[in-house]
């Protein structure tokens, strides 16, 4: 029999066992918290890829930003471990006694594990640095597949390919080694100083000779890099936007450039000055460099630039431009695309009505029916079905009675916040689709002057993806799908089947939702659809292009798919002016600093399985065959495209909208530019804001 004195032991051993498991939990909450989430995003966007034979974008994105990352992280990590080294191996022989107390006080409390010390911090130092090269990735795949564009900029002679290609990469890597070297630099400092390289025997303190030219060696090295940064910023002022147009102009090709140039001679200077200072140990005539070279900065890069620009250009800004704005004039007809168009003399006759009614062909297909002005109208003659939406309204091509006709066309997109029943199931798991097409011809109207309404045949109306759906939805469960009735669960197999507690686990965690693992109705074969808008889709898969935004639907194959425009696009072409104040679509991805646009693909998504094509429409486009480099399996060739979809493709509304106003002013020849004597004043297009559904 156990004695009474035991007793309190045991209890005393089961409460510290109780605290162990509840910190332990704890950390296991926390943990799951912070990273938890983000390894459950990354597990679902890599089921996501895959259930669309995406993998390849998916790893090869991954592949380049942890390239960049090694590669930056072991740059600096090496950079830092020899600089460190060296000041070890130059450090004396016995800790002297004249340190500075802060450097004692740290040598007692870290004493033997010092080295361990400095390491690590370059350790971490060189993790923290290396995290911003990641966001390059994109830079870094047009670096390594660059192409030629085969077109020589006038003012340095180099290609294209250069400006667009490789300049962006090798002017981030030169800036991130400059601070990367100031830091070392400072790293440098820190270990010399705690190896009593620096005494303080006196007011001032004693550097040693080793301390000396170690700092020396470094300083000449950032200087030699900034020479570099000044010798590529040359090539960035191809597309500055001084003068009257983009480009480099006169203030720049005789003022900006020289001074650039000057600033390139004086960091070189500068480094090897301070490369002479480890033989001669003077430090004041590099000190003086330095100190003209700020000087030369402040006014051969503000004041001389803003001078000439005052003082020589603008009482002769016509005749100092004249040759800049004809290298303008050029860059930006060939970057826009506008360089090659035909022109055609029209005869004008006043028109009488027995010419009217003698050839009344020319007027049956005249629009009479304006999309911005008909929205709120279909919305109330067809958006009947609660749950249903008409979001928007395109133009497009039908055959009716035999002929090829313009139509009116509208998808009823599913409008998650007024379906029937707004419970988690219902929201999720019963509504998860919108249903079909109502069309009408542009040229008629019934005799109530409402649209001829018809509804397009197609054998899958069912809208799973759609430009107004967002959230996600769980299809093929045991509850019946509703909204479009009469037409079975979905069984597209595009989404990601839920089979597993590990996915469903994964996927609550990703959307915060409990009820993924918690609902009956999901079985092991249901698929999660989520990216279920157009734009967000195409953009996840292929984030490198811009998209026109207006995605407008088309009947393919006995079913719905989505057409969206994606451009390819730089701001750097040189000399080329920028899209500017141009009016856009509202969801426009083209940036107004764009100065090179190409409308080289067309990206299709089946609205029933969410399956996306990437067709190519102009593989002469040398950005697109970067990507196309970097991923090969990603784009299809034209001619692979459905008959049926390639009849109703149109041209890009953003592309109209930039090429059009643009070619008004610059159809005409350089000598009249900048007078502008023939420029062309375009009529701005109606509101491209969609209205909201009205009941008028």
């Amino acid at each position: 029999m156990r004695r009474e004195s035991e007793f309190p032991r045991r209890r005393v051993w089961r409460r510290v066992s109780g605290r162990a498991v509840i910190i332990v939990l704890g950390l296991l909450l926390v943990g799951v918290a912070v990273f938890g989430r983000a390894i459950a995003q990354f597990y679902i966007d890599a089921l996501w890829h895959q259930s669309l034979d995406r993998s390849d974008i998916f790893w090869g994105q991954i592949w380049a930003k942890a390239t960049l990352f090694a590669i930056f992280f072991l740059v600096f990590l090496v950079v830092a471990g020899i600089n460190l080294y060296l000041a070890d191996q130059s450090a004396p022989e016995s800790f002297p006694a004249n340190v500075h107390p802060f450097v004692e006080r740290f040598h007692e409390v870290f004493g033997h594990r010092l080295r361990i010390v400095r390491y690590g911090t370059a350790l971490v130092l060189a993790f923290f640095l290396a995290l911003p090269a990641v966001s390059q990735w994109r830079d870094w795949l047009l670096f390594r597949h660059s192409r030629s564009f085969g077109v020589s900029d006038p003012q340095f002679g180099v290609d294209v390919s250069f400006y667009v290609f490789e300049m962006p990469f090798l002017s981030f890597a030169v800036d991130w080694l400059f601070a990367a070297l100031v830091i070392v630099l400072l790293l440098t400092i820190a270990a010399h100083l705690l190896n009593g390289g620096v005494l303080f025997t006196s007011s001032m303190p004693t550097v040693r000779p080793a301390t000396k030219i170690h700092v020396a060696a470094l300083l000449a090295v950032l200087a030699a890099v900034k020479a570099a940064d000044y010798w590529l910023a040359r090539y960035e002022l191809t597309t500055e936007n001084r003068g009257l147009v983009q480009g480099a102009t006169y203030t720049v090709v005789n003022a900006q450039l020289p001074a650039l140039m000057l600033l390139v001679l004086i960091a070189l200077l500068t480094s090897a000055l301070y490369l002479v200072t480890i033989r001669t140990d003077r430090w004041r005539i590099p000190f003086v460099a330095s100190a003209l070279w700020l000087v030369v900065l402040t006014v051969g890069g503000i004041v001389y630039p803003s001078l000439v620009q005052s003082l020589v250009v603008r009482p002769n800004q016509e005749e100092r431009e004249a040759p800049y704005i004809a290298r303008n004039v050029e860059a930006t007809r060939a970057a826009m695309n506008i360089d090659d168009v035909t022109t055609e003399s029209i005869e004008f006759r006043r028109l009488t009505t027995p010419d009217v009614m003698g050839d009344i062909v020319p007027f049956e297909n005249v629009r009479l029916l304006n999309p911005q002005i008909m929205l709120g109208r279909f919305s109330f003659d067809r958006g009947e079905v609660a749950g249903l939406q008409i979001d928007d309204l395109d133009i497009n091509r039908q055959i009716i009675d035999g002929q090829r006709e313009q139509t009116l066309i509208a998808a009823r997109e599913l409008d998650i916040d007024q379906i029937p029943n707004p419970s988690w199931q219902g929201r999720h798991l019963v509504s998860t689709r919108g249903c079909g097409l109502i069309a009408a011809p542009v040229s008629e109207v019934t005799e109530s002057d409402r649209p001829n309404y018809f509804v397009p045949e197609v054998e899958r109306p069912e809208l799973y993806f759609s430009p107004a759906l967002s959230g996600y939805a769980v299809a093929g469960t045991r509850v019946t799908e509703s909204v479009c009735e009469g037409r079975p669960n979905y069984e597209g197999g595009s989404g990601v089947q839920m089979r597993g507690f590990m996915r469903r686990a994964a996927f609550a965690l990703a959307f915060l939702d409990y009820n993924l693992v918690a609902s009956d109705a999901i079985e092991d074969d249901s698929e999660v659809l989520w990216v279920r808008s157009v734009q967000d889709r195409v953009e996840k898969l292929a984030p490198f292009l811009d998209y026109d935004g207006d995605p407008y639907p088309v009947v393919v194959d006995g079913g719905v798919s989505w057409v969206i425009d994606a451009y390819t696009s730089t701001s750097r072409y040189p000399y080329a002016q920028r899209i500017g104040d141009v009016q856009l679509s509202r969801s426009t991805g083209l940036s107004r600093d764009a100065n090179y646009i190409r409308n080289s693909v067309k990206a299709v998504v089946d609205a029933y399985t969410g399956d996306v094509t990437f067709y190519v429409v102009d593989p002469t486009d040398p950005i697109l065959q970067v990507w196309w480099s970097a991923f090969p399996d990603l784009f299809t060739p034209l001619d692979q495209m459905p008959a049926e979809l390639r009849d109703n493709l149109r041209y890009p509304e953003d592309l109209f909208r930039v090429q059009t106003e643009l070619y008004s002013k610059y159809q005409i020849p350089p000598e009249n530019f900048f007078q502008r004597i023939g420029a062309w004043s375009v009529a701005q297009a109606p509101s491209v804001e969609p209205r909201n559904p009205s009941t008028g």
